[in-house]
């Protein structure tokens, strides 16, 4: 099976191809360019430089959040273009469960963080079990135990700290790199482990790895139903409300 795999959720996006279930290629882009300007051109280099034509990719698997807004969209409508265009199926794969499946090895607990401003981020709880149904988070071994939200970075560290279990949690994603300052004191405590290097960022590999799964098990996205993951409104929507309360612009 041949996979394009596209992650536009966060600042350092980047497209992947896996072929027989081993990555072939992985762009992953951390510029000024906005994901518009940098994603088609990273996926028609990754196709040449892999060899590939259109007509031999198997489908699409796309992160569809939680994170940025505009990214989100770039990213979801151009798989969603690409798949009707190109006549395979697609499917979505949450930016925290990606995370997750990327840095499940390290620890029994994760607790992926996604930046959403303001000392806050997007979160989900994950714990290793020997029970873990594939859609929790295949191979990594691991099973959600909260649901998707977003948290104050502070709140998070409480609840976090306040668990029976004695055992750090790992933590990973934009929202570590945005607030290292501080996690550091609960890193150096020994609360919680932070991967080291780029493991600490969301890979489109993870996205097209956990795509893989998906696809094998019959999961397929509806064209007209795949849609970003937000979690919040965005600013522009808070805005408008704001002014349709009161009455000023």
């Amino acid at each position: 099976m041949r996979l394009v795999g596209i992650d536009t959720s966060t600042a350092a996006g980047g497209v992947a191809l896996l072929d027989g279930g081993v990555v072939i290629a992985e762009y992953t882009l951390q510029l000024t360019a906005t994901h518009s300007e940098r994603l088609m051109p990273a996926l028609q280099q990754a196709m040449a430089d892999a060899g590939w034509e259109k007509s031999q990719v198997d489908g699409i698997a796309v992160a569809v959040g939680p994170g940025s807004f505009t990214g989100l969209r770039i990213g979801v409508a151009t798989a969603k273009a690409l798949a009707y265009s190109w006549q395979v199926p697609v499917v979505g794969v949450s930016t925290l469960e990606a995370i997750a499946w990327q840095v499940g090895w390290a620890g029994s607990t994760v607790a992926p963080m996604v930046d959403a401003r303001r000392q806050t981020v997007y979160t989900q709880v994950f714990e290793r079990s020997s029970s873990a149904e594939p859609k929790d988070c295949p191979q990594a071994g691991l099973r959600a135990v909260s649901e998707p939200e977003q948290v104050p970075l502070e709140q998070l560290l409480s609840r976090l700290e306040q668990r029976d279990s004695q055992v750090p949690v790992v933590v990973a994603g934009d929202g570590v790199i945005k607030n290292l300052e501080l996690l550091q004191p609960a890193a150096a405590a020994g609360r919680i482990i932070i991967p080291s290097g780029h493991s600490a960022v969301l890979h489109a590999a993870a996205v097209v790895e956990l795509g893989e799964v998906y696809l094998k098990q019959g999961q397929q996205a509806d064209l007209m139903q795949l849609v970003p993951l937000y979690l919040r409104k965005s600013e522009a929507e808070i805005r408008w409300e704001t002014c349709q309360r009161t009455g000023r612009p």
